[in-house]
């Protein structure tokens, strides 16, 4: 629903292993994360 928490990538779920599953790198990831989903550093 919208306004609920989901993980993208991190602990368990590394940003690599994302990834290399939907064919990319890492950075292509990082690049296309908008400004309107807030990135939280845990």
């Amino acid at each position: 629903q919208q306004g609920d928490e989901v993980v993208l990538w991190g602990e368990g779920l590394p940003a690599d292993e994302v990834a290399q599953s939907v064919g990319t790198i890492a950075y292509e990831l990082f690049c296309h994360v908008t400004a309107r989903v807030p990135f939280v550093e845990v």
